[in-house]
């Protein structure tokens, strides 16, 4: 993928998919791998860290995923496996979409803490978007 000016992801990638969980469940639908991306993540000083931080934002907000909590865990619904890839990608990274509410608030937690958007419009999933 490339955020900003820099390309990530690791060629050599496994071909498994990866094993992962967070505090919500299972982590399905995503397959990445760069070293660098996580040091620029997590280096504030980095050049490329706002770029990142608004990349995952958007990867966060922008779909028409639906959410429901079942015995602790948070279940995502959604008509696209790509958007679900896409929320996913979020969630590894700490950008975890909680819940879209009636008025257009959508409650994120990123890397901890809730943070409420308003969602200004909608264009729904189709395979021309």
């Amino acid at each position: 993928m490339n955020i900003g000016d820099k390309l990530y992801g690791n060629d050599k990638m496994a071909l498994d998919k990866l094993d992962l969980n967070d505090n919500y469940g299972k982590i399905t639908n995503f397959q990445f791998e760069d070293d660098d991306f996580y040091e620029h993540l997590n280096n504030p000083e980095h050049d490329n860290y706002y770029n990142i931080q608004m990349f995952l934002s958007c990867l966060s907000l922008c779909h028409t995923v639906y959410t429901q909590f079942d015995i602790g865990k948070l279940i995502f619904n959604s008509s696209s496996p790509d958007e679900m890839a896409l929320i996913n990608a979020a969630r590894k990274f700490g950008y975890i979409f909680r819940e879209r509410r009636v008025n257009n608030e959508v409650i994120l937690e990123i890397n901890g803490k809730q943070k409420v958007y308003t969602i200004l419009d909608i264009i729904e999933y189709t395979l021309e978007r």
